[in-house]
């Protein structure tokens, strides 16, 4: 089977340049970034189809290529809201969340983070987590599967509100994006021009296994109108030596909610007026810093 050539790339952290290309049924990922042994200069794109399945002899990998010095570690955070919270009762019943400087209120989610996340009412809406794979010259990391626990699950009562904590857009992953289905415990990772590529984990894994780095994002897929509360338990490999990486516990579970596919009324904090508007946007929303 052959694949077209596609290219997807925008510009990384401080100057540093991404590139993907998918190789042949093994779907290789490639990322290549500026050597910074060489100042002003960036590799040239490169996208071929060389009919290897893959460069480890495993054809139950998806392999991401990259130039950087990096040390081996697979980095995957708490996931965080794009924009919402999904508040299970009236917003009359929420207090007053922490003091935000207004020049500075575009995103209110990472200033609330620990009141929000105290709050066992309150449940993310459409959370991503960055995550991304680091490796030396002599390394190898792979994630090998996302096994999703499952504490509570509730239906979205009526009454309840959304609330917006960010505005002005959210970070995403340059590289690929996963989307983790809590009702099979599997991952779909998508890649590519238009995100075309696509593998299963555990079916595969995604790895990297050439000096540098590649960064993407992980996404929910639950049941739509429904909360969660729950942990993630990553299944790792790092140079051969299995791991387990938890997000989330007992004590600190995850709270999720997939997608709303109803109307609930939506509300933000305005700082001047300290009070809960319906529809707020702050002035000049798309202007102000984020923090």
């Amino acid at each position: 089977m052959n694949f077209p050539s596609t290219f997807l790339g925008r510009p990384w952290w401080q100057g540093v340049s991404a590139l993907l290309a998918i190789v042949g049924l093994g779907l290789t990922i490639i990322v290549a970034s500026c050597d910074d042994q060489k100042e002003n200069r960036t590799p040239k794109p490169t996208i071929q189809n060389n009919g290897n399945n893959n460069q480890n002899g495993d054809n139950n990998t998806l392999n991401i290529q990259s130039y950087a010095p990096k040390i081996g570690a697979i980095e995957f955070p708490r996931p965080r809201p794009l924009a919402y919270y999904v508040y299970l009762d009236s917003i009359e019943s929420l207090g007053s969340p922490p003091e935000v400087d207004a020049t500075h209120a575009r995103d209110s989610c990472s200033l609330w983070e620990q009141w929000l996340g105290a709050n066992p009412k309150m449940f993310a809406l459409a959370p991503y987590s960055n995550v991304e794979l680091v490796a030396g010259s002599e390394d190898v990391v792979a994630i090998k599967n996302i096994l999703p626990t499952i504490y509570g699950e509730a239906s979205i009562p009526p009454g309840s509100t959304i609330i917006t904590c960010r505005y002005g857009g959210a970070p995403a992953g340059d590289g690929f994006t996963g989307y983790i289905d809590t009702r099979t415990n599997r991952t779909e990772v998508r890649a590519g021009e238009g995100e075309q590529k696509t593998i299963w984990i555990p079916d595969r894994s995604l790895s990297l296994s050439e000096k540098g780095f590649s960064y993407g994002a992980f996404k929910f897929r639950s049941d739509s109108d429904h909360a969660y509360t729950g942990t993630l338990a990553i299944e790792e490999s790092v140079n051969g030596e299995k791991r387990t990486q938890s997000v989330g516990d007992k004590a600190r579970p995850l709270r999720w909610v997939s997608s709303i596919g109803r109307e609930l009324p939506k509300y933000g904090w305005d700082p001047q007026r300290k009070k809960w508007i319906h529809n707020y946007v702050p002035p000049n929303a798309n202007n102000l810093p984020a923090d």
